[in-house]
């Protein structure tokens, strides 16, 4: 899913700066900040989602745990 936004994000900056009025293509410096920052966002994200990855695991164990005290 993260994926997904941050593609649709540098589709949606690319639709832009082809739709510009003035009919000029955007100048580099413009285009390549946003390209990074992109770049930065989704490192970013797959960093949470692989630190998140075993909270599935975590939330399953306490709550077998827990049914295990209270069945006890």
């Amino acid at each position: 899913m993260t994926i997904s936004i941050a593609a649709s994000l540098k589709l949606d900056t690319e639709d832009s700066a082809t739709k510009c009025k003035s009919g000029s293509s955007p100048t580099p410096l413009l285009v390549s900040p946003q390209a990074s920052q992109l770049d930065n966002v989704q490192q970013q994200l797959n960093k949470i989602s692989f630190d998140l990855a075993p909270l599935a695991t975590l939330v399953a164990d306490v709550k077998s745990n827990k049914l295990e005290v209270w069945t006890h």
